[in-house]
């Protein structure tokens, strides 16, 4: 593709993407425009474990964690964690690259722990090519505090970030729902105040690592009222419509600063805060609207949700400035794809089609 249209910009949107260009970015310079710090920037935030080694130094709380390397530390931990009321615990990949898509599993005790990391450990969790440039111990997965605050009462912080390691705009929100409901990616998100404390640590990680680029981070808010990093993702992100929907125009901004357009990234920054001091952020809403409707309903034939409940959040939707990135008044073929795109997967797989739903 960059040899047919030379001069093009690459950014990432995922995980895998954000990994294979970090590793290879002289190959893509050929062809393509990047806007990427060094290699081990992006890395070092993609792996969960050098990320929350980051987020140790820099004083920045994140859940309890454990990295195992062998059979012995999983059952040290379980037993340490057994003996300390410490259960239930995820057991999650360290990192989402590399063809690896569980977000993780609950563990409740000592034997569901051992097993989980055993199914983690299973051949072909990890493609062949992405394991020849990983750190050895990358299929070792990490064993985290659980948080059931984290189904619904995170803080997200986004922006961009200049290669001084300061974050020039940013937006933030809270995921009100998430699919599946336990441990899952988020389906409808409120807009929310900055923080300066927030700000300060995605910073103070930014130049420890030595990132810069458009980020995504996730906090989750614990019930004594700490917040906690989960996530620092270096790259596009799911809901990136809803915060250029707010002003914040990230794509226009990375492409800017990619090409040397100096004067163009200081107007379109101009342009973010303007809009940023304009605008009230409890009443800016992004949610997938037929997704959404669908997992109210699931939820409320699989009795998690009362009826009440229900109502309140169909009713949420309906009310403040709500984004859909799959609705347009003047073009229906995204709606008409994501629907029968989602559709022929649920049919197509029923069983897990009902995990992710009903559960």
């Amino acid at each position: 593709m960059g040899r047919d249209l030379p001069g093009a910009f690459l950014y990432p949107t995922s995980d895998d993407m954000a990994w294979r260009i970090a590793c290879s970015q002289e190959l893509f310079r050929e062809h393509f425009q990047l806007h990427q710090p060094e290699t081990q920037a992006s890395i070092g935030l993609l792996d969960k474990k050098q990320l929350y080694a980051h987020a140790e130094a820099c004083g920045v709380p994140y859940p309890r964690t454990y990295a195992p390397t062998s059979s012995s530390d999983v059952r040290d931990i379980a037993d340490t964690l057994d003996k300390a009321g410490g259960l239930p615990v995820i057991v999650k990949p360290r990192t989402q690259a590399g063809g690896q898509k569980s977000k993780g599993e609950v563990a409740t005790t000592p034997k569901e722990l051992i097993w989980s990391v055993d199914q983690f450990r299973q051949p072909g969790r990890y493609s062949a090519e992405f394991l020849r440039d990983a750190p050895a111990d990358i299929e070792w997965p990490l064993i985290q505090q659980f948080m059931p605050e984290a189904a619904g009462n995170t803080y997200s912080l986004s922006g961009f970030i200049d290669q001084a390691g300061s974050v020039v705009t940013a937006r933030a929100s809270t995921k009100v729902f998430q699919i599946p409901v336990q441990i899952g990616i988020g389906v409808a998100f409120e807009g929310r105040a900055l923080r300066s404390t927030q700000l300060e640590a995605i910073e103070s990680i930014a130049r420890a690592s030595g990132y810069f680029g458009v980020f995504e981070a996730e906090f989750i808010h614990s019930v004594d009222g700490t917040l906690y990093l989960m996530d620092f993702n270096p790259r596009y992100y799911g809901q990136m419509s809803f915060e250029m929907s707010r002003g914040m125009r990230l794509p226009s901004i990375a492409f800017a600063a990619a090409t040397g357009s100096a004067t163009v990234v200081k107007e379109l920054l101009a342009h973010s805060q303007k809009s940023l001091r304009s605008t009230d952020a409890s009443q800016q809403r992004f949610c997938d609207r037929f997704l959404f409707r669908t997992l109210l309903r699931t939820q409320y034939l699989n009795r998690r949700l009362d009826a009440e409940v229900r109502d309140r959040w169909l009713q949420w939707m309906q009310t403040g400035e709500v984004s859909d990135f799959l609705v347009s008044d003047d073009d229906p073929a995204p709606t008409i794809v994501d629907r029968s795109t989602r559709w022929r997967a649920w049919l197509r797989h029923p069983l897990s089609s009902y995990g992710v739903l009903f559960r």
